[in-house]
Order: C-alpha cells, then sequence, then structure tokens
C-alpha cells in the first residue's frame, strides 16, 4: 500500500485542499490517492481510494486498508511505508489476523541502539557498502535495524555543507561590520532599522 498527492487544477471539488504536497507544489490544492497492489507474481491493483487534499497517510490507510481488507486472506502480510505506521492501523491488521511489515519513526530507545553500533554485534549484510543489521525480538513485535557507514557519513556531510554556507556568511558579515566596511550588496536592504538581510 502506498499514498501519494496529486495537484488538482480543474475547478474546486470538495476534495481539492491545501496540505503537504509530496509532488513539491504546497501553494496548489490536490486530492490525496492511496493505492493497493497484490504482490509478485500477481501484482494487481485491487484498491484505490481518492481523498481530501489535506489528508494525512495514517489516516488515508483506514479508507484504503478498509476497502481491500476483504480480499486478504489471514496471515497476510501488508506492507506499507512509516508515514502510515500508528497504533490503530497496526492494531487493526493484526485484529484481522494479518502481518505487517512497515518502517517506523526512530525514537530515544532507537537512536541509542545505535549509539552503541559494533561490527561485532551487528550482522553484516552488504559484502561491498558495509551495510549492517540487528534484530531485537519483543512480544507482538520485532525490529530490524540497519545502519550503514556510507549513509552516515553521506548524510554527516549533506549537513556540514548546511552549516557552512550561512556560517561563512555570518564570519564575512561579522568582519565587515568589525572592519567599518560597508556589507556587501546581497546582504542589504532599503529599510534603516535593518541592517542585515540573510539572503540563502
Amino acid at each position: 500500500m502506498d499514498w501519494t498527492s496529486l495537484v488538482y487544477f480543474g475547478d474546486e471539488p470538495k476534495l481539492a485542499k491545501y496540505g503537504h504536497s509530496q509532488d513539491h507544489h504546497p501553494s496548489e490544492r490536490q486530492l490525496t490517492l492511496g493505492a493497493a497492489q497484490l504482490a509478485p507474481p500477481y501484482d494487481v491493483p485491487i484498491g484505490l481510494t481518492v481523498d481530501a487534499g489535506n489528508l494525512n497517510d495514517q489516516a488515508h490507510m483506514k479508507a484504503t486498508y478498509g476497502q481491500v481488507r476483504r480480499f486478504l486472506e489471514p496471515g497476510s502480510l501488508v506492507v506499507f511505508d512509516r508515514g502510515a505506521n500508528d497504533k490503530s492501523n497496526l492494531d487493526r491488521i493484526e485484529l484481522d489476523d494479518n502481518d505487517y511489515l512497515t518502517a517506523r519513526k526512530l525514537n530515544t530507545s532507537d537512536d541509542a541502539v545505535f549509539q552503541t553500533f559494533s561490527e561485532d554485534d551487528w550482522e553484516r549484510i552488504g559484502a561491498d557498502d558495509g551495510v549492517h543489521a540487528m534484530k531485537r525480538t519483543f512480544p507482538g513485535r520485532v525490529n530490524y535495524y540497519f545502519f550503514s557507514e556510507k549513509l552516515r557519513k553521506d548524510r554527516l556531510k549533506s549537513r556540514r555543507r548546511k552549516v557552512e554556507r550561512p556560517l561563512a556568511e555570518a564570519v564575512a558579515i561579522q568582519n565587515s561590520l568589525d572592519n567599518g566596511r560597508k556589507l556587501p550588496k546581497r546582504f542589504r536592504i532599503n529599510d534603516p532599522l535593518v541592517d542585515v538581510r540573510y539572503d540563502y
């Protein structure tokens, strides 16, 4: 199962609302779509729901799953992303005697698992790319954790780049102020009460 948004350019129907735009058009009204399909080898779509553009995935899943649940045999595996993961949706799947596989938002206890990462304790599942996995079993659920050294380094580089540019601009502004020079044009605006503009 999956959900997305679609910009609606026609005459405004009741469902066209402003919401989180997954196709990067936040200033446009949209609809949300939910789709369900059977896994390979069948690959047959068995459900499609259309709902208001301001409906989140957790709420929309109730409609999509409600539409297709009668077609699922007990013991079916329902797969969806973490946007639709909430306790009420998981409980409903379990009440139907089905299983689920989903990602979930990490919390403080999950952070602690990653803080104690050790190649000795985690199973290496990617021979060349340094991906490791850990399985933890709890009553009623199993959590799988995945750790990628490459992904960690890439994210740290990305975060550093996001910080370096405004820091460099702040240093340039401070140096100009300290040396009594005029600020570079891109930092100036015409309001006499405002000395600096952060132009990103």
